[in-house]
């Protein structure tokens, strides 16, 4: 990877992707996709037993020209000013599974600041689930 910097290849987060999120009010979920939220935040907590950042939800992302990221259904942002927290594709909101799971993978890069690739990541999931583990056996 240093050869291509060498090079005079672009590293990829030099590259500038402007994206923008169409944040919906939570007031706006219908009951049934509230429902599914609070369920995915339980898991969430019981999990990781740690208190939970902001959680907002948008219909969609965009890029600068207008089309939409449809593969895109959750992110961590860390704004300038210190401000984070975790968004959700509203579409995710119709199945507490799914919405857990990608929830959860949220909540990793909120409190590891990792990528999906880094190290760091992937530890904060297995101490989550060693952790788990040795709490239910010390339950017997």
């Amino acid at each position: 990877a240093k050869y291509l910097e060498t090079a005079g290849v672009i590293h990829a987060d030099n590259i500038l992707i402007t994206q923008k999120y169409d944040w919906i009010s939570l007031d706006d979920l219908t009951e049934n996709e509230t429902k599914t939220l609070e369920e995915a935040k339980q898991i969430c907590r019981q999990i990781t037993k740690q208190e939970l950042p902001e959680i907002k939800i948008y219909s969609g992302c965009f890029s600068s020209s207008g089309k939409e990221d449809t593969s895109n259904v959750g992110i961590s942002i860390t704004e300038e000013d210190g401000k984070s927290y975790v968004g959700l594709k509203k579409s995710l909101l119709q199945n507490t599974f799914e919405t857990g799971k990608y929830l959860l993978h949220e909540i990793g890069h909120h409190f590891t600041k990792a990528d999906d690739y880094d190290d760091k990541f992937r530890d904060y999931f297995r101490e989550l689930l060693t952790a788990s583990i040795v709490e239910k056996l010390r339950e017997k």
